[in-house]
């Protein structure tokens, strides 16, 4: 399978990068660009330390006097009212997850001196924003747990006052000093020392902010880059740019592995089944940008291209081996059938006959048909600079279309036998001349009557032909939309198929070499035109061409299908 050349798919392709690379860029700048610390990553850090006092055990697990122990300080430091209110007072906001996510609580294995010490860690956009969260998040820990310090002691002297209010009640009920009422003097003195003692207590935890967090102590976490994506408009103009130039790309190389248009030599080769025997690139503007590219001492690309085609027209390999064989003395033979379609001495004067020197190896492929596959807009340019290679080598050339028998409706002239000969002198009267030297043109219209007639009378205005020039042109419309190359393909000693890169399709390259080989027609082989010549091609190394006219030979526009009944032709 032939490769995929990314790199011309992407030259071919331009606009699509340019248009999505611009998208993405300015949807990049287009995003509002968010300075909160929740909408970006965060970057700073810093670190505040807490502790209880006095230590009441070993380790971090020790219970204090009155006060809450280090692992109580780092279960309360993961509750959500102590998140939302440290958030509150340094004026973040986000949801809860984001700002849990924002806070790292860590118990340290050891004391330091004797305080058991806890370590809070807050980050921030800024380092000043982050020292702030941290020591805001300290605060609000030390007041949770008083908080919940004075509501237990609240609660337990609720209580007890409660108690003393019963066992005062329970007195007055027996109204008189028994033993019983002793034993209850005895509890409501208790009770009442209890109560006394309760609103005596303190409602102190024993936490300490050891040390609070500092904006110039405050270290970069991983997250700087992003966050300055997240805040820079040019950043993101960029980032949606690359975006953009990546999404093309792989729109380019999804649209060109699904085209199935030709696109190089070695899938030509593959869907025609014949081989390329010449690669025409595409004209340069150096050129002139006319219809013949091949003028006397051209050197261009495109002309030598051409050149490099007539040689392989001459003496390239036939498939199958051409149905003539040149027996000497002018005479020649069918291969296949074995009929004599010709013989006699030519003469050699100036009435436009061959001479009997010309009817050499080259007299073999005299008659050369020209077809393609589909509307080819380039088929009718291969035969008009075909002809010019062959005139400029001072060869006589004739050019004849059966364009226009599609557009004709007229039937067979009265008398007129389909098998009869024609004269060279009644075909030499039709002729006309172009401005090319050397190259002429006949219609066919006066031989042949319509395209019906084209298998009885095309071989005897052939045979005329041979008489009046060495090499004979005949351009055929599309294969796979009208019968002509059929009808034409046993009159003809070669036959070169055109095939256009980024024109005919797979399917169609299939389709017309499977019909030539069915008909068994003398192909020489494909001339792949419209070729992309590489920085690297010798081709470029040559000589700026000479500059000759623009236009010899004008085509007629193409057809948009091979079913229009006027199929693009070479016009001389």
């Amino acid at each position: 399978m032939e490769p995929v050349d990314f790199g011309g798919a992407l030259l071919r392709r331009w606009w699509l990068l340019l248009v999505l690379g611009l998208v993405g860029l300015l949807v990049g700048l287009a995003l509002p660009v968010s300075h909160s610390g929740h909408s970006s990553p965060l970057s700073w850090s810093t670190t505040a330390i807490v502790g209880a006092s006095p230590p009441g055990g070993p380790g971090t697990s020790g219970a204090l006097a009155g006060g809450v122990t280090t692992n109580q300080i780092s279960f309360y430091a993961r509750t959500d009212q102590v998140v939302l209110a440290a958030a509150k007072q340094a004026g973040r906001t986000g949801s809860l997850a984001e700002l849990e996510g924002e806070i790292t609580v860590t118990a340290e294995n050891a004391k330091t001196d004797t305080v058991g010490t806890i370590k809070l860690t807050g980050t921030g956009a800024t380092p000043e924003r982050s020292a702030a969260f941290t020591n805001a998040f300290a605060d609000q820990l030390g007041t949770y747990m008083s908080n919940l310090v004075g509501q237990r002691n609240q609660g337990q002297l609720a209580a007890a006052k409660q108690k003393v209010t019963d066992i005062e009640s329970e007195i007055a009920a027996l109204g008189k000093t028994t033993k019983a009422n002793a034993g209850l003097e005895n509890q409501l003195n208790v009770a009442l020392a209890q109560e006394q003692a309760l609103s005596a207590a303190s409602s102190s935890t024993g936490y300490l902010i050891l040390q609070p967090a500092q904006a110039s102590s405050a270290t970069k976490t991983g997250g700087a880059g992003l966050d300055g994506i997240g805040s820079s408009r040019l950043v993101r103009g960029f980032a949606g740019l690359l975006i953009g130039l990546i999404l093309a790309a792989g729109i380019v190389l999804v649209l060109e592995m699904l085209d199935k248009r030709i696109r190089g030599r070695s899938r030509a080769e593959e869907t025609f089944g014949y081989p390329v025997v010449a690669e025409i690139p595409i004209p340069s503007k150096e050129n002139g940008a006319g219809v013949v590219s091949v003028f006397s001492g051209a050197s261009t690309p495109t002309a030598e291209a051409y050149r490099m085609l007539r040689m392989s027209v001459l003496f390239g390999a036939v498939e199958p081996p051409s149905r003539y064989e040149d027996v000497g003395n002018g005479h020649r033979s069918r291969g296949t059938s074995g009929q004599e379609v010709a013989s006699g001495t030519q003469k050699a004067n100036g009435d436009g006959f061959a001479s009997e020197s010309s009817r050499s190896r080259s007299a073999v492929r005299q008659v050369i048909m020209v077809v393609s596959a589909g509307t080819e807009a380039t088929r009718p340019l291969v035969v008009t600079n075909l002809a010019a290679t062959f005139a400029d080598g001072g060869q006589r050339v004739l050019v004849m279309s059966t364009h226009d028998l599609h557009a004709s409706n007229r039937a067979s002239p009265p008398g007129q036998d389909p098998m009869a000969p024609i004269a060279p002198e009644v075909l030499e009267s039709a002729l006309r001349p172009s401005a090319l030297a050397n190259v002429s043109s006949v219609p066919l219209i006066p031989f042949v009557a319509n395209s019906g007639q084209l298998a009885l009378r095309m071989p005897a205005v052939l045979e005329a032909a041979r008489h009046l020039a060495e090499v004979i042109l005949v351009e055929a419309p599309p294969l796979l939309g009208f019968h002509d190359a059929e009808a034409l393909a046993p009159s003809v000693d070669v036959v070169l198929i055109v095939g256009e890169c980024l024109a005919t399709t797979f399917d169609q390259a299939k389709r017309s070499g499977d019909l030539l080989r069915r008909i068994g027609a003398p192909v020489i082989g494909v001339a792949l035109t419209n070729m992309r010549i590489g920085s690297r091609d010798i081709r470029r190394s040559i000589e700026k061409p000479h500059v000759g006219p623009k236009n010899h030979l004008e085509p007629e526009p193409s057809m948009a299908d091979a079913g229009h009944s006027s199929p693009p032709h070479a016009v001389i």
